[in-house]
């Protein structure tokens, strides 16, 4: 749920026609971080382990393009990528 939560609230920013890029992601990326690392835990050799690592490559891919101050039409592409990915593995609990 932490990352459910945070991952729309951090794709809702990002897709907001004010936001201003931001290379840290912002508050939501440290509970992001924090809540992968305790889901990869825990999924670890169930059928969501694969899931739960598509969704840290994705998230990890959209933090690359932050720090890199990539453009940000593909900052929201990969945003969207994200919550596809988590609402994916959402539907399969």
């Amino acid at each position: 749920m932490i990352i459910e939560s945070s991952v729309t609230s951090l794709t809702g920013d990002i897709l907001n026609p004010t936001y201003k890029p931001d290379p840290t992601l912002g508050t939501d990326s440290d509970r992001i971080s924090l809540a992968l690392i305790n889901l990869k835990k825990n999924a670890a050799g169930s059928r969501l382990a694969p899931d739960v690592e598509e969704i840290s490559k994705k998230y990890e891919a959209l933090g690359k393009l932050a720090i890199d101050r990539a453009p940000l039409a593909k900052q929201r592409e990969a945003a969207k990528e994200l919550q596809a990915a988590v609402e994916a593995t959402k539907a399969k609990m």
